[in-house]
């Protein structure tokens, strides 16, 4: 999680400290999941999603008609306890 953090703050000082915890939430999220009182629109939430995918942070998947973006630190962490 701290490596994530870190490469936010040097590649992305844009995003909130907030929306990066979302990220750590659950280690599968949609656009949707990430908005509230910092991200007003769902295009914002998508580029910035696009963006963490860009730097290895994210990976994306569609399911269905939505995209659906994996953490894949967490996705990691959990998959080895």
């Amino acid at each position: 999680m701290a490596n994530t953090i870190y490469r936010r703050y040097i590649k992305m000082p844009h995003i909130r400290k907030e929306t990066v915890e979302k990220i750590f939430e659950q280690p599968y999220l949609s656009p949707r999941k990430i908005m509230g009182q910092n991200i007003k629109s769902l295009n914002t939430a998508k580029k910035y999603l696009t963006q963490m995918e860009e730097l290895g942070i994210m990976s994306s998947t569609k399911i269905g008609k939505e995209i659906v973006y994996l953490n894949i630190d967490l996705y990691n962490l959990l998959s080895e306890i």
